[in-house]
């Protein structure tokens, strides 16, 4: 909480609600560290005693055990007027601790580091930024920092994220780990969790989450820089990756294709040619079809691959090299004869048992559900098993597309999780029965978001939820929940209320 400066609710709910949901899920497996904010909230009372109480309610509130622990600084320079000790807490979930990974390690045992932690010199404070399309950099200079700011990089530097794992790594005989950091700011934990495995026998995966995108952002790119130099060094962690070479090698030195490991190209070498011009680089027919006729990133692609084209292969012909589409073989779908169904919405009312009605997604057009058979006990052209026929009905003279969406949902709302399982603990069958399923098997599922613009609600393009989930966090919107339910309901016309 430290790196807050000043912690208000909205951040405090943010911290709370990410150790909950990674502690619930991973109970014996998992524990939080928690740091005391060194300023206190203009809003609270009690001064820092009041800030502390304030974050232990909220931990209790989440069913989140916790313990208190303390680091001891170093002294500090003369100049500087700060506490020797430093307060936090050890957390877990309830009930959970007897049987937890991480209960004989060091920090719970001691209830602080071994060591005592030394202190980031002032001339190193920064306030991190980030801006689109350029490479981030830092405001430094302790004149320039509000307190705030200042209060935000107090415990800053490598030693405090280094002395609380080893401290929380301690016996545990790990090899692999997971960090999260719900708080990140200055890119010194990302730093340390990049390097921890050099000096222990740890690999530490981690991932940062905030409500800002621009520190999410900022610290992306400042590890992307760490690991750029450290690859030109010849000392990083990315595996086997080829070795930086400054200079390429000169055209006219022998070159042998067969100790490159090429994945998707296929390179040939026409020794008529001289130079660079002998290779020859293609991309399989299998490669040019695996997203040229995607939904979501077909246009993405094939431009991917006319760019492709244009560098290196100008007589490819994308079309030719692309396999066609599978035909469905012949009984695969029935082919039903329409012929003799009603021709007008009075012959349709007087030959079908009318279920349902909706508003159509075109103006002017209207949706009738009916019973499969006719009035007279006919059932005709339909298939094995169909029940209910769907016929669309205009009022006005249009024209209608295949490449619109023909059904829609007409006039409802979606229902809260817990207001669907409050109406089916009650039974309320009324209610019951004007509810409609809404279930997704994956994250491939198509779906059509509905948004405001210009004080309306309007429809975006067809995508995937994967898709939409991506834009979500591209946008900054990192904490998105999808609730779903299911729903078993009786028939129609059947008077049974059991589910």
């Amino acid at each position: 909480m430290t790196k807050f400066g000043r912690m208000d609710n909205k951040q405090l709910n943010f911290a709370t609600a990410i150790i909950h949901k990674v502690l619930s899920r991973n109970p014996t497996t998992a524990i939080a560290i928690v740091l005391a904010p060194h300023l206190t909230s203009e809003k609270v009372l009690g001064g820092h005693r009041g800030e502390i109480r304030r974050i232990e309610d909220k931990l209790d509130g989440r069913s989140l055990a916790n313990m208190l622990i303390t680091l001891r600084m170093e002294s500090p320079p003369s100049s500087k007027r700060v506490s020797l000790n430093m307060f936090g807490w050890l957390v877990w979930a309830e009930g959970s601790w007897d049987e937890n990974v991480f209960k004989e390690c060091e920090l719970a045992q001691l209830r602080s580091p071994r060591a005592t932690i030394s202190w980031l010199p002032e001339t190193s404070y920064i306030v991190p930024i980030s801006e689109k399309d350029g490479l981030p950099h830092a405001s430094e200079g302790m004149r320039s920092l509000s307190d705030v700011q200042e209060a935000a990089q107090l415990l800053a530097g490598k030693d405090v994220p280094i002395q609380l794992l080893q401290s929380v790594l301690s016996k545990t005989k790990l090899k692999q780990a997971a960090v999260v950091n719900a708080t990140p700011y200055d890119c010194y934990l990302e730093k340390v969790c990049l390097e921890y495995h050099k000096d222990h026998d740890v690999s530490l995966a981690h991932l940062s989450v905030s409500l800002s995108p621009s520190l999410v952002d900022y610290v992306q790119k400042v590890l992307a820089m760490e690991l750029l130099q450290a690859w030109k060094k010849g000392d990083h962690c990315m595996g086997e990756v080829r070795a930086y070479n400054p200079t390429q090698p000169p055209t006219d030195s022998e070159i042998d294709v067969a100790s490159y490991n090429f994945k998707v190209v296929q390179v040939t070498v026409d020794n008529r040619k001289v130079g660079w011009d002998r290779f020859q680089v293609k991309l399989p027919a299998e490669v040019r079809a695996s997203y040229y006729r995607d939904i979501v990133y077909g246009a993405e692609w094939r431009a991917l691959m006319k760019d492709f084209d244009q560098r290196f292969d100008k007589s490819a012909n994308p079309a030719a090299e692309i396999p066609r589409a599978p035909e469905p073989e012949k009984g695969d779908v029935e082919q039903l004869n329409w012929d003799g169904e009603p021709a007008t919405i009075e012959d349709l009312m007087h030959t079908y048992q009318l279920e349902a009605k909706a508003a159509g997604r075109w103006g002017g057009t209207t949706l009738f559900l009916v019973e499969s058979k006719t009035r007279s006990g006919k059932k005709e052209n339909i298939t094995e098993g169909q029940e209910y026929k769907l016929f669309l009905g205009a009022h006005m003279e249009i024209e209608i597309t295949t490449e619109e969406i023909a059904l829609s949902h007409g006039t409802s709302r979606f229902k809260a999780c817990s207001k669907v399982a409050d109406l089916l603990r009650k039974k309320r069958s009324d209610e019951i029965a004007r509810l409609a399923e809404c279930k997704f098997t994956n994250d491939l599922e198509d779906v059509v978001l509905e948004v405001q613009q210009n004080k309306s609600m309007v429809d975006t393009d067809r995508c995937t939820i994967r898709k939409m989930l991506q834009e979500f966090e591209s946008e900054g919107f990192l904490d998105v929940t999808i609730n779903g339910h299911e729903l078993v309901r009786p028939n129609a016309h059947d008077g049974n209320s059991a589910y």
